[in-house]
């Protein structure tokens, strides 16, 4: 089954990653889908599914770029040409030719017909919704066509990358809330666990970002710091139990088994046998689990005695779990690096980013010192200018998918539950995970998220 969802997921990604087409409007409101296969100072002649088709440049829309340079320097027009190293704009300055070495950032400002005079001019623009108010932004420019340059992703789901918020970035998500306190360092914290005093902040810090528009490389490093952790890692536990079993029968009053005038009795017809029985799950971490079992016996009873009557037959007052949720708290601290390589998509259709990561949880737990690792790579593509496809496979040790949480870890609640050999642990749960997810971007403000481990569903905003 994992076999057939990661090659599915190989097939989808290669699919989107190796596709060249693009989408060219025109301004009658025309929509072609093509690849370039040539291309002059007044014409783009386009591989499409009607064959080859020629398109005079000037009936296309022209989109309108905002380009940073290395030097600092900031330019806005259309593009007219594009070579493999030039980009040709026309400003207000005029046609300016650009290296694309030198370009640091190119985000997408507007649209621009025929009927556009001024570079920058936006043909689609629409007002302000009481949404975007709400939410603080405007959705003008996710309406456009696609750039580069919209979002850096500073986590997979919760995986972190090798980017950090804007300097004066505010973010926050149903889990966790942070600062870009300056373009290179953040910190964040998992306001969650301040209900049960988990005092908890995760500084990150960039050591570099290098490249331009083209091609980005971005290397963090950081900490997690938890005064009172909650571990969301499981271990395997296992153990045995003593276990009574009783035998004997029911009798009704007016019976000849009940003496004296007992509406009811009964019968022990045998001593009672004790046994050794065994239980084993997946656990959290820190979850202290007990297994005790009490009887409650006829006054005077005899467990060895045969043919003898009593009041009531002996049940059992079980305790399984009974700690179950008395969890223990641990002092904890996370170290963690994570780069990122982001590649422009051919004709500036958004982005394809890859992170490698691995961090290493530290702990005292039993008495003794612990350490947790977890190593992933993480892919996100821009599909357009709303959506994201983001997946991951990671490595880790002690993570539980939610069926495997179901099929070993068990709840016992009677001694007929327990197992009459040793619970082992299972042989076929392999430590290799993936997840598999998109985030959408309903404005500048608030994006949400479907990914298939838990907890499904993801939501934030940045100021």
């Amino acid at each position: 089954m994992k076999s057939t969802i990661f090659t599915f997921l190989f097939i989808f990604t290669v699919n989107i990653l190796s596709g060249e087409s693009q989408t060219f409007k025109l301004s009658d409101g025309t929509e072609i889908v093509g690849t370039i296969q040539a291309e002059t100072d007044t014409t783009l002649t386009l591989i499409t599914q009607f064959g080859n088709i020629t398109i005079d440049k000037n009936k296309l829309v022209k989109k309108t770029y905002s380009i940073t340079l290395s030097s600092g320097g900031k330019l806005v027009g259309t593009k007219t040409k594009e070579t493999e190293d030039e980009l040709i704009l026309n400003t207000q300055l005029g046609n300016l030719t650009i290296q694309k070495n030198d370009i640091i950032k190119i985000v997408e400002v507007g649209q621009q017909t025929e009927s556009a005079s001024t570079p920058g001019e936006r043909s689609n623009y629409r007002p302000y919704s009481l949404f975007d108010l709400f939410y603080g932004a405007t959705a003008s420019s996710k309406d456009m066509d696609f750039s580069l340059g919209e979002e850096q992703l500073i986590d997979l789901f919760f995986d972190p990358t090798g980017y950090t918020l804007p300097q004066s970035t505010l973010y926050l998500s149903g889990l966790s809330f942070g600062f870009g306190v300056t373009e290179n360092f953040q910190i964040t914290t998992k306001w969650g666990g301040f209900f049960w005093g988990d005092m908890n902040l995760r500084p990150k810090f960039k050591l570099f970002e290098s490249g331009n528009w083209e091609k980005q490389h971005a290397l963090s490093v950081g900490a997690h710091i938890h005064t009172r952790w909650q571990p969301d890692k499981y271990e395997w536990q296992s153990g045995s139990i003593e276990v009574t079993t009783f035998t004997g029968e029911s009798n009704e009053y007016g019976d000849t088994y009940c003496p004296g005038s007992e509406t009811y009795c009964w019968k022990q017809t045998s001593p009672a046998v004790t046994s050794t029985k065994y239980w084993g799950g997946y656990y959290k971490l820190g979850e202290n689990v007990t297994n005790t079992i009490e009887y409650n016996t006829p006054e005077d009873y005899d467990p060895n005695a045969t043919n003898e009557y009593y009041s009531h037959e002996p049940w059992e007052n079980s305790c399984f779990n009974c700690d179950y949720y008395e969890t223990e708290y641990l002092e904890m601290l996370e170290i963690f690096s994570a780069y990122t390589f982001s590649k422009a998509r051919e004709g500036l259709r958004g982005r394809i980013s890859h992170t490698f990561g691995g961090n290493m949880q530290y702990f005292t737990y039993k008495g003794e010192p612990t350490v947790f690792y977890r190593a992933y790579y993480g892919l996100d593509v821009d599909i357009n200018s709303r959506l994201k496809m983001i997946s991951e496979v990671f490595y880790d040790p002690n993570y539980l998918e939610l069926w495997q949480r179901w099929d070993s870890q068990q709840s016992y609640w009677s001694s007929d539950q327990l197992s009459s050999t040793p619970v082992d642990k299972p042989t076929d749960y392999r430590p290799l995970h993936f997840d598999f997810g998109f985030m959408y971007a309903l404005n500048e403000s608030f994006r949400f998220g479907l990914h298939f481990q838990q907890p499904f569903i993801g939501f934030y905003w940045k100021f």
